[in-house]
């Protein structure tokens, strides 16, 4: 859910490709790549997450990324949050929380902040298989 911005609103995706990660961008991170390509530029096209420690997520994190894309991938409307330590190349932008609680196979992220321009994020990801760097569990 977004709250302010062209995009608010409430949207809800689902996937049936595997598109949370643990390990992929670091020893103890977590992560979703969601990216649909033909959508218009109302529509939800991408949702992109790192969390650096997993293990710190558990009771809630500040140390995060999110990027909420519209339209066209690459090139449509995007809703960031980063204030990740080890984010390269990036600025910190916005605040917020993410918690990440497991239930046997199913893990759950909710993310709650507001990017740097005050759009507010409201997201829940539940993933109910993961990739890692061994393959799909």
């Amino acid at each position: 859910m977004l709250t302010g911005g062209a995009n608010a609103g409430t949207y809800h995706v689902t996937s049936k490709e595997t598109t949370c990660s643990e390990g992929l961008t670091g020893d103890n991170s977590f992560g979703n790549q969601y990216s649909e390509s033909g959508k218009a530029d109302n529509e939800l096209s991408s949702l992109q997450l790192i969390i650096d420690d997993k293990n710190a997520a558990k009771n809630g994190t500040d140390k995060f990324s999110i990027s909420i894309g519209f339209g066209k991938l690459m090139s449509g409307k995007t809703y960031n949050i980063s204030t990740r330590d080890n984010n390269s190349g990036f600025k910190p932008s916005g605040s917020g929380k993410a918690t990440l609680t497991e239930s046997g196979n199913t893990k759950t992220v909710v993310i709650e902040g507001k990017t740097a321009d005050g759009v507010g994020i409201s997201a829940t990801l539940t993933c109910n298989q993961i990739m890692t760097a061994n393959g799909v569990q």
